[in-house]
């Protein structure tokens, strides 16, 4: 048998299998680019067939650089790592006509027989109520950033290959596998060297994980990505505790907007990685920073940046919230007048104090009085 017809027999065994291979939830299948499926294994039959040649699997060569499987053009090479096991498809591909979906089995024997440059595996999610079982081709595409003392923002973080730092991670990944992704490439980025003094028994104190849902919202922390109440989860109930919602929500719940359609870096959502401020000795506890995280910092800033005449909502001593403005200012208070009081109640309130809060916060306070 020619090569030829050995390459159609063994095209026509590979989709034998992929029709007997059933999709099971947790099970990993892979792309192949429909270029190369096409090329290699969709060739014509030749005339001069000579069905009495070499009936072995000796005729078809093995691992031929030519006919290596090419999934390269499948992907956004600047930000995919062979090293980290990261693929990131480019936008607007369609199954069939840009790639196919092929099992374990298949890939196993392509890879075998052929070697390939890049493998690009997917895992196999339910979704909806019927639990339909589907290849999850689109996971979403997180860059890691890094913040720490010094910064004025977050920065783009580094690999050994000298390319951003990106995870993908299945809807489905818990939020507390998604932070043991981070911790697990952090020997390998910036994030070693911009945390050199964390270690595993200061690491849940020292550092935290945020995400935003999109550049223009503020960071939030992985453990407050739930609204704190009750819940139904896996068959108990998570209620105020923070470790436990980390554990139980999932990326999907996150409600990020889909982006794998964008393309480069369009499509990448962002997780970042901060440590606390910290002040310069002789500041000490004067720096209202001290101690903090990045996105602490940054949900607190407009605290010091009133000025007079501004609106605030602002908690009496009686316990009730009013709409108040900002009639003087100290370095570390504000002085408020609370809405239908005499300025005899004017009172001082620490600029940090949770009894203040910016008017967008709160909603159904009536209007300032003169």
């Amino acid at each position: 048998m020619t090569p030829i017809k050995q390459m159609e027999k063994l095209a026509a065994e590979l989709e034998r299998q992929l029709r007997e291979d059933q999709l099971q939830e947790g099970d990993d299948w892979f792309l192949v680019s429909s270029t190369w499926w096409t090329n290699v294994l969709g060739a014509s039959p030749s005339d001069d067939t000579d069905d009495d040649a070499d009936d072995s699997d000796d005729a078809v060569p093995r691992r031929n650089s030519d006919l290596r499987v090419q999934n390269a053009p499948l992907l956004e090479l600047e930000l995919s790592s062979r090293k980290r096991e990261v693929a990131v498809l480019k936008p607007m591909l369609v199954e069939d006509r840009d790639y196919r979906l092929v099992s374990q089995k298949v890939w196993n024997q392509l890879s075998d027989r052929f070697s390939f440059d890049w493998e690009i595996s997917r895992p196999v999610i339910t979704r909806g109520p019927a639990k339909n079982r589907i290849v999850e081709v689109n996971p979403v595409i997180f860059e890691v950033l890094g913040w720490r003392t010094g910064l004025e923002g977050p920065v783009e973080l580094i690999d050994t290959e000298q390319k951003p730092l990106i995870l993908t991670a299945s809807e489905k990944c818990s939020l507390k596998e998604l932070q043991l992704k981070i911790w697990k490439v952090a020997a390998e980025s910036q994030l070693s060297e911009m945390f050199p003094d964390v270690t595993e028994e200061n690491l849940m104190d020292a550092v935290q994980v945020c995400y935003r849902m999109d550049e223009e919202s503020s960071w939030t922390p992985l453990r407050d990505a739930v609204v704190k109440e009750e819940r139904p989860t896996n068959g108990f109930t998570s209620s105020n505790d923070p470790d436990i919602l980390v554990e139980s929500t999932t990326v999907g719940e996150l409600q990020l907007e889909q982006r794998d359609y964008k393309p480069g870096k369009e499509k990448l959502h962002h997780l970042l990685v901060e440590g606390r401020f910290l002040a310069p000795q002789e500041a000490g506890s004067r720096d209202w920073r001290h101690g903090k995280f990045y996105s602490e910092i940054q949900a607190e800033a407009w605290r010091f940046r009133l000025q007079k005449d501004q609106l605030i909502d602002a908690l009496d001593t009686d316990n009730k919230w009013y709409e108040s403005r900002v009639v003087d200012l100290a370095e570390t208070q504000v002085k408020v007048h609370y809405r239908g009081w005499t300025a005899k109640w004017d009172e001082w309130v620490n600029r940090t104090s949770t009894r203040s809060l910016r008017c967008t916060q709160r909603s159904g306070i009536g209007a300032i009085s003169s």
